[in-house]
């Protein structure tokens, strides 16, 4: 009888450890496929190609979009930066001012608006463009379509990598950038090549 009441008290103890060992192997296990699932979400991310888009709620159409793309892509990386998702949106002077009323509370006409995304140095934004205040700004400024609309572009980019202009000193800054940046877009567009 003794020895069968031992046995008995073994086997309770094995099942006790048991139990408590798949618990402690249950946690390890879900921390585990926890690792090994943000693991794959992070590889398909990093596999998921970032787009630069651009889309039109007016009748404007940009022209060379592969050259622009390639343009935008170059500075964010010449920045010490990597390119995320960018969203371009081209409005009329009246829809420009009701995201800037509404999101802003501004309530005047702008030739641009950036909202911006960015996280550990992966640029990625919604840049909201006036193609009515482009065409205004190029007549003001004595320049070309094109020319002002690059401005405006690599001026949404340029926030997006940190680059303000609230004061003097910031302003200067932008336009010095805006004016290299702008000097480069030759190097991808078709009509150079």
């Amino acid at each position: 009888m003794c020895c069968s009441r031992i046995v008995k008290i073994d086997k309770r103890l094995l099942i006790d450890q048991l139990i408590e060992n798949w618990e402690i192997l249950s946690v390890h296990l879900e921390k585990f496929v926890a690792k090994v699932m943000k693991f794959k979400v992070t590889l398909q991310d990093k596999k998921r190609k970032k787009m630069i888009l651009f889309q039109t709620e007016t009748k404007f159409t940009l022209k060379d979009k592969l050259a622009y793309k390639r343009w935008i892509k170059r500075t964010i990386e010449n920045e010490g930066k990597k390119c995320g998702d960018i969203n371009y949106v081209f409005y009329n002077d009246e829809d420009l001012l009701a995201i800037n009323v509404k999101y802003l509370s501004h309530d005047f006409y702008t030739d641009i608006i950036t909202f911006d995304y960015t996280e550990n140095n992966i640029i990625s934004g919604d840049i909201a463009i006036s193609i009515d205040r482009v065409v205004e700004n190029a007549k003001t400024y004595n320049v070309d379509f094109e020319a002002e609309l690059k401005r405006v572009l690599i001026h949404g980019i340029l926030h997006l990598c940190g680059y303000k202009d609230k004061n003097k000193e910031e302003e200067k800054v932008m336009r010095e950038k805006e004016t290299f940046y702008m000097s480069m877009f030759h190097k991808y567009s078709k009509k150079t090549k």
